[in-house]
């Protein structure tokens, strides 16, 4: 079991000392879009950005890639006008509807997230392609709504 273990040893070092290694800069956009099945509500596509640093071990035509990178993104999402009302009395005992209307409304979500991933990929002539996984570990999520309302009373047609 023993020299099972050193000639497996020996086997991944000279794979690293006969591959040849890169050192490099991410730089990405995306596009984002957050999609719900809540009624009233419009999905919006939103943007975002990456950066971070790779490496890449490459031997003969396959690939090993891995790094460390931040993401920043923003999802967008609209949502219907409402009406909210409820039954009230003034403080001179008349009774009237009180009316709340909110419209215009906008959810942002901003998210900041640290991405590590781990792919591997064939290298042909002139272009490669790479398949693996991107580990992603939230750093700051922020919400920010946006909104227009009216309120008024509906004294029996009368609106104040």
């Amino acid at each position: 079991m023993r020299e099972v273990s050193i000639i497996l040893l020996f086997s991944i070092l000279t794979l690293f000392v006969n591959a040849q290694h890169y050192i490099g800069v991410n730089l990405g956009g995306l596009a984002t879009y957050q999609s719900d099945n809540i009624d009233n509500t419009t999905s919006r596509f939103g943007s975002g950005g990456e950066i971070g640093a790779i490496y890449q071990l490459k031997k003969n035509k396959f690939l090993f890639q891995t790094g460390l990178g931040r993401n920043y993104s923003t999802s967008i999402l609209g949502v219907d006008s409402m009406l909210i009302s409820s039954n009230m009395i003034d403080v001179e005992g008349i009774s009237f509807m009180h009316k709340s209307v909110v419209y215009n409304r906008v959810d942002r979500a901003n998210m900041a997230e640290l991405s590590i991933p781990l792919m591997l990929g064939f290298n042909a002539s002139f272009f490669y392609t790479l398949l693996g996984v991107k580990f992603v570990y939230p750093l700051m999520v922020t919400t920010r709504q946006t909104a227009l309302l009216t309120t008024y009373g509906d004294y029996n047609g009368m609106f104040y």
